[in-house]
């Protein structure tokens, strides 16, 4: 006699669709006066550009760390000592910053 064991999937809303979507991003933040809208295309309040409030999502692969690290160094929004700055400066090359 076999036994047949019986496991029921968890029901999700929208599961019959392929499963949940997620959405990008829904909310917009003003970079003129910074307050938060559902529009996409310009503040509602002030007319300034909207921009993402959410950071990018990390990934442990991330090729272009470097990179942007480097530049948060040269344009002085990451706070590292002179020598550290020299020499990731100097990796740059000369006419690079």
């Amino acid at each position: 006699m076999r036994l047949r064991l019986m496991v029921e999937k968890p029901q999700f809303q929208g599961a019959s669709e392929g499963g949940l979507r997620m959405v990008k991003s829904v909310m917009m933040k003003c970079t003129k006066c910074g307050k938060y809208t559902l529009r996409k295309d310009k503040c509602p309040y002030c007319g300034g550009q909207l921009t993402t409030p959410h950071p990018p999502r990390y990934s442990p692969d991330d090729r272009m760390w470097r990179y942007r690290l480097m530049l948060k160094v040269a344009l002085g929004q990451l706070n590292v000592s002179e020598e550290a700055r020299r020499r990731i400066l100097e990796s740059l090359g000369p006419g690079k910053v």
